[in-house]
């Protein structure tokens, strides 16, 4: 699989999904700001719970534009 990244797009508003470092590796997730006084994303990959994390904490690779898979 191809994944395209638009590695200039760092801010998870509008939602959209990106790829990040988790600390392992890369990761895909869908991200949405969440309102406050501290900069929020709240993160959602499939299969796991939703979970809030400081926009600080975490490391935006940045957002995914498309894909194309071979057959």
């Amino acid at each position: 699989d191809k994944v395209f990244v638009d590695r200039s797009d760092q801010k998870p508003s509008p939602a959209g999904v990106f790829v990040f470092w988790d600390g392992i590796g890369m990761a895909f997730a869908h991200m949405q700001p969440v309102p406050g006084t501290e900069p929020q994303v709240r993160i959602t990959q499939r299969g796991s719970d939703s979970y809030v994390i400081a926009l600080s904490e975490i490391q935006i690779v940045g957002r995914v534009m498309g894909s194309m898979r071979h057959r």
